[in-house]
C-alpha cells in the first residue's frame, strides 16, 4: 500500500492508526536536505514523534548531493529511534566529515546492521571508529570505498580489539586494496569474525577474493556460505544486499566500469579448504567468448572448476551456484555447423579429473547444482539474427551434462540461461 493510503488508514480507528504508524515509521530514507529539516523538524515539534519513531527499524542516509549534514544525524535521530537496527549511510560519509561524527555515533545503541555505500574516509582508523561504535554488530556491507590517502600499510603490530562479533560479512565491489589490506587484517586478528557464518565477496580486477582467503584461513571454520559474485549478478546480490541495487547501474559505479577485457584478470577465487561446515556456496568461472582459441581454453575452463571444487572439505555441501559470462562473437558463424563445440567437444579422458572429484564423499550430501550462463552480443553483430544467437546458447548448454555428468546422472543439475544485449561491446 502506498504512502498516501496508509495515513488514511491511520485516520479509520485507534487500531488502524496503530497498525499503520508501524509500517509508516518502520523505513526512513533521508535522501535530501529538505528531508532531512523536515525530519528534524517533527522529532523536536511533534508530541507524538516520540511514539512513531520509537517504531523506527531502518534508517538509510543518504542522496545525489553531500546536502546532508551527516555528522549531526546521531546527535538529532538517535536517541529519538532507540531501536534502530539497521542503518545504512550511502555516499554521505566523506574525508571532510566532521570529527562530532564519531563521538556520537554510538548513540545508536540498538544497531545489528550497518551498510557502507560510495564512502571515502581519510584513514582506516576512521573506518574502525564507525564499525567499532555498535557493539551488537552481526552485519557489515561495505562496498565502492576508499581512503583519501592511497599507501602500503605495514602489519599492524597490535591489533585493535573490538567487541563485535560478525555473522554476515559483504565485501562488494569498490574496495580499494589500501582500504581491504587493512580491513581484513583487522576482522582476522581483531575475532570480529570468529563467529562468521555468511561471507560475500565481490570477484573483480581487483582481486578482493585473494584478500578475503587470508580472513578464511582464520574465520573459515565457521562459514555455511561463501558466495562470490562479480557487478552484473544484480539477481544474486538482491539476497545479500538489496539496498546496493539502487545504486547499481548509476553513476560512475555501473557496471560497464569492468569491461570484458578486464575480465580475464579476474583469477582468484575464495577457497573452501577452511571451511568445513559450508552448506552453500556459489562462485564465477573465468568469462570466455564463444570460440575455439585458444584451443584448449574450454578444458582451461573446466580445470579452473576442478581447481575450486578441490577445495570444498567436509560433507555437509548442499548446493552450488556457478556462473560464468560468455561473449558472442563472429567467430562462431564458421563453427556453427560443428556437432560438439565447447565443453561437449571435450574428450572423457580429459574431464575424468574433474569427475573424480564430483564423486568424492565431500558433496555426497549435495541437493542442487545450478550453472547460469551469461550470454552477452553485441547488437551491431548479430542484432538482426537472433537464431545465431540462440543457436549458440544451445551449443553450449548442450556440453554441460557433459562437463557435470555425475551430478547431471543424479538429476540435480540445474541449467539457467541468460541472454544479454550489450549493444556495442
Amino acid at each position: 500500500m502506498p504512502q498516501k493510503g496508509l495515513r488514511s488508514c491511520a485516520l479509520v480507528c485507534r487500531a488502524w492508526y496503530q497498525a499503520s504508524i508501524c509500517v509508516l515509521y518502520r523505513d526512513i530514507t533521508i535522501s535530501s536536505r529538505v528531508g532531512f529539516d523536515s525530519l528534524a523538524e517533527i522529532t523536536y515539534k511533534d508530541a507524538r514523534a516520540p511514539e512513531r519513531l520509537a517504531r523506527t527499524n531502518s534508517l538509510r542516509v543518504g542522496g545525489i548531493q553531500r546536502e546532508i549534514p551527516v555528522h549531526v544525524v546521531p546527535l538529532i535521530f538517535a536517541r529519538p529511534m532507540p531501536n534502530v537496527r539497521r542503518l545504512v549511510f550511502y555516499s554521505t560519509l566523506h574525508r571532510l566529515i566532521h570529527s562530532s561524527f564519531f563521538i556520537t555515533l554510538p548513540l545508536f545503541k540498538s544497531v545489528t546492521t550497518l551498510e557502507l555505500f560510495r564512502f571515502k574516509l581519510r584513514s582506516f582508523s576512521e573506518l574502525r571508529r564507525v564499525i567499532s561504535a555498535f557493539p551488537r554488530l552481526d552485519c557489515l556491507k561495505l562496498g565502492v570505498g576508499a581512503l583519501e590517502v592511497e599507501m602500503n600499510i605495514p602489519p599492524l603490530l597490535v591489533v585493535p580489539q573490538t567487541r563485535i562479533r560478525l555473522k554476515y560479512l559483504v565485501l562488494g565491489w569498490g574496495l580499494t586494496p589500501s582500504l581491504l589490506v587493512p580491513l581484513i587484517r583487522w576482522l582476522a586478528g581483531s575475532s570480529a569474525c570468529a563467529t562468521l557464518a555468511h561471507l560475500a565477496v565481490w570477484r573483480g580486477p581487483s582481486n578482493i577474493a585473494l584478500q578475503a582467503n587470508e580472513l578464511l584461513t582464520i574465520a573459515g571454520k565457521t562459514l555455511v556460505t561463501i558466495h562470490e559474485w562479480d557487478i552484473d549478478t544484480a539477481d544474486d546480490l538482491e539476497c545479500f544486499w538489496p539496498t546496493a541495487l539502487r545504486g547499481l547501474y548509476s553513476g560512475a559505479y555501473s557496471q560497464w566500469q569492468v569491461p570484458w577485457q578486464l575480465r580475464d584478470r579476474i583469477a582468484v577465487h575464495c577457497t573452501f579448504a577452511h571451511s568445513p561446515r559450508l552448506r552453500n556456496i556459489r562462485f564465477e568461472l573465468h568469462a570466455c567468448t564463444l570460440d575455439d582459441s585458444p584451443n584448449n581454453k574450454w578444458l582451461a575452463a573446466a580445470s579452473e572448476l576442478e581447481s575450486v571444487l578441490r577445495t570444498v572439505r567436509g560433507s555437509s555441501l548442499c548446493r552450488i551456484k556457478i556462473r560464468q559470462s560468455v561473449r558472442l562473437t563472429r567467430t562462431f558463424l564458421s563453427l556453427c555447423a560443428h556437432p560438439r563445440l565447447f565443453y561437449a567437444a571435450l574428450s572423457p579422458e580429459a574431464l575424468l579429473p574433474i569427475h573424480r572429484v564430483m564423486r568424492d564423499a565431500a558433496f555426497g550430501s549435495l541437493e542442487f547444482v545450478e550453472f547460469s550462463v551469461d550470454v552477452e552480443y553485441s547488437t551491431w553483430e548479430f542484432g538482426h539474427s537472433r537464431k545465431t544467437v540462440s543457436m549458440a546458447v544451445e551449443k553450449f548448454s548442450s556440453g554441460l551434462p557433459h562437463l557435470f555428468a555425475p551430478w547431471h546422472e543424479h538429476g540435480i543439475l540445474q541449467i539457467v540461461e541468460k541472454i544479454n544485449n550489450k549493444g556495442r561491446l
